[in-house]
């Protein structure tokens, strides 16, 4: 990858698998130099940093690194990357004959809710590069921005800022991580009220994606080309599931009502 990254200086894309697919060293330090020279604007750039200095237990780099994630234009992990080159070169080829035997078409059909075809299979291997060989940055980055780990003065500034762009992503997985870490930090007045409400109507697109019987044709290269959110989002409305029903609440709202003081503790 440091080669094909040398080579063609100039790629986002190349840079970004340079950088996510990395062990520690001067290797590491060198690519992600290199992709912060290309996407100096981009807080999921930053994210990276924030990851590497929480590693080495190197405070002042963490802090440094999330403020200029909160100052970031952007958030663009580049999720779908790997899917969208994996698909077309998955769909030139001609289909596996292990693809059409009845145990793998009878697996491909209860997956889809209907026959699979040959557009289906490429989806189907493509979002398996992108899961094996994605560009999704380490979230793990932003455990110093939970409320349990009570954050203050400008780093709960800098945290703020830089969950409120994570929750512009184009994923469910993105906006109710951000959405549900603001709501900890931030449970009471207006801002709280709002980020209920947001985690609330992202927590419903989800169940909406996972409990939907079968899959639409071409839905899976529209989460990763037009987005997952707005996918979803088109499908739900499309069925007349959307807005979320007044009072649902997902399963996990039980300690929100106690972060926010409207309810009483979860039970043990």
């Amino acid at each position: 990858m440091t080669a094909a990254r040398q080579r063609w200086p100039a790629s986002v894309e190349l840079a970004w698998l340079a950088a996510i697919h990395c062990s520690e060293g001067a290797q590491c330090t060198a690519a992600w130099r290199h992709l912060a020279f290309l996407e100096p604007d981009n807080a999921a750039v930053w994210l990276l940093a924030m990851g590497t200095a929480l590693r080495k237990h190197d405070r002042p780099g963490y802090e440094e690194a999330l403020q200029r994630a909160a100052a970031a234009r952007i958030f663009e992990p580049h999720h779908g990357m790997v899917f969208l080159h994996a698909r077309a070169a998955i769909a030139s080829l001609p289909m596996p004959a292990s693809c059409l035997t009845p145990r793998a078409l009878a697996s491909m059909q209860k997956n889809f809710g209907r026959p699979p075809t040959a557009a289906d299979w490429a989806d189907f291997d493509a979002v398996n590069a992108e899961f094996a060989y994605g560009t999704t940055p380490g979230y793990g980055a932003l455990k110093p921005c939970g409320a349990r780990s009570h954050p203050s003065g400008t780093v709960r500034h800098d945290c703020i800022a830089l969950l409120s762009l994570i929750a512009t992503g184009n994923t469910l997985f993105d906006q109710k991580l951000a959405w549900h870490m603001l709501l900890d930090l931030s449970p009471g007045g207006a801002d709280g009220v709002r980020y209920r409400e947001r985690w609330r109507q992202v927590s419903w697109l989800t169940q909406e994606m996972w409990l939907h019987q079968g899959i639409p044709a071409g839905e899976i290269t529209r989460q990763w080309t037009q987005g997952e959110v707005a996918t979803v989002l088109a499908r739900a409305m499309a069925e007349g599931h959307w807005p979320p029903p007044p009072g649902w609440e997902p399963d996990d709202a039980a300690v929100v009502r106690a972060l926010s003081g409207s309810g009483p503790p979860p039970g043990p």
